[in-house]
């Protein structure tokens, strides 16, 4: 993977804020972009400090643009860091305050910036690399941090930042192989391990694991047309999800070994995003045929009601846990502004609008 320089389209220096402006909004008769087809995700949403969410999402000029509050308290304008991207962006945190943001600029390398002791880095960090998808990201400690890329030769890579070279990043970028058709998906369920997927060119679900060593490539079978999600609320638990040719969310769990795929809502025309919210509890949200946000919890191995909660959306949800078992939802409306609701002991606040104006599509 060549290693990039950092093209004139990403500036240095603070980040702005910015009152992106919403365009008028739509009639009640307006259909989702995602109307017919499984829409992609977009936007990122990361919990950095109890009590907080930070959604970020692609807007004016392919800019990064960010916000953070919770509920119906958010604050007044939206954070610019700038750049010019060409996917959507990922987040992570190793840590209260701390936020690492990666994106791939209009050269095809991978991009970080982050946000620590209260203020954002002077600029974006190019990580070289050539890529063709958006990035994943993980870290399984404090000062650690992996990502993953799909290379233009179809192949997943992954650079660490906190491994063999001490609190800095590898230079190079290693190849895992395999050939895939998404984006990679990546959790860790606990120090020195990350699971890594992705679907095939047979589409099915394959999977990869780092223990101090990388495995070999497993598939899991399965025929999908969504990217699949990976989540873990535990040691030695793993939980996918993915659309199936059919419209239909399938969900596969390891629980010191894999299960069988089993179909666990009606049809849906998103990626499905997911987040653990409580000890032994996930939430998945996805975007029905209806054109609205629908969710669905699973605690141990007893599945919730499949419930919806309205709304029109033109882009698959972000999703993030709060504080006492809180989720804050978000996805882009008709009306091209950020639009999200709470989810609070079962209980939906309906949705509220965030403002701005954001890429629908890259």
């Amino acid at each position: 993977m060549p290693t990039a320089s950092d093209p004139a389209g990403m500036p240095t220096g603070s980040p702005t804020l910015s009152r992106i402006v919403a365009i008028p909004s739509a009639t009640a008769l307006s259909k989702s972009v995602c109307h017919g087809t499984i829409c992609r995700r977009m936007l990122t949403a990361i919990n950095p400090k109890a009590g907080q969410a930070t959604v970020f999402g692609i807007g004016d000029q392919n800019g990064f643009y960010y916000k953070s509050g919770k509920g119906k308290t958010w604050d007044e304008l939206w954070g610019a860091l700038g750049g010019v991207f060409i996917f959507p962006p990922v987040t992570v945190s190793w840590g209260e305050g701390r936020i690492d943001a990666f994106g791939i600029g209009i050269d095809g390398a991978m991009y970080e910036r982050h946000y620590e002791n209260g203020q954002w880095s002077s600029s974006w960090q190019s990580l070289g690399g050539v890529f063709t998808s958006a990035p994943a990201a993980v870290s399984w400690g404090v000062q650690r941090l992996d990502v993953f890329g799909l290379g233009t030769d179809g192949a997943i890579y992954h650079k660490a930042f906190g491994g063999a070279n001490g609190l800095r990043w590898d230079r190079l970028w290693e190849s895992l192989g395999g050939t895939f058709t998404s984006p990679p998906a990546v959790v860790s369920w606990g120090p020195q391990r990350l699971d890594v997927i992705g679907l095939g060119t047979d589409n099915a679900v394959w999977q990869i694991y780092w223990q101090k060593s990388w495995s070999s490539w497993r598939s899991l079978g399965g025929t999908f047309k969504s990217p699949p999600t990976i989540s873990s609320w535990s040691t030695n638990r793993l939980d996918i999800f993915a659309v199936g040719t059919d419209d239909i969310i399938y969900h596969i769990s390891y629980d010191s070994r894999w299960l069988d795929w089993k179909g666990v809502s009606g049809p849906a025309e998103s990626e499905v995003a997911v987040v653990v919210s409580d000890v032994n509890q996930l939430d998945w949200f996805a975007i029905g045929l209806d054109d609205g946000l629908w969710h669905r919890n699973l605690t141990g191995n007893t599945w919730g009601p499949l419930t919806p909660l309205g709304g029109i959306c033109n882009s698959a949800p972000a999703v993030v846990s709060t504080e006492n078992k809180g989720i804050s939802a978000f996805c882009i409306g008709t009306d091209g502004g950020l639009h999200t609701q709470t989810l609070q002991a079962g209980q939906s606040s309906g949705w509220f609008a965030m403002g701005g104006r954001f890429a629908l599509s890259l």
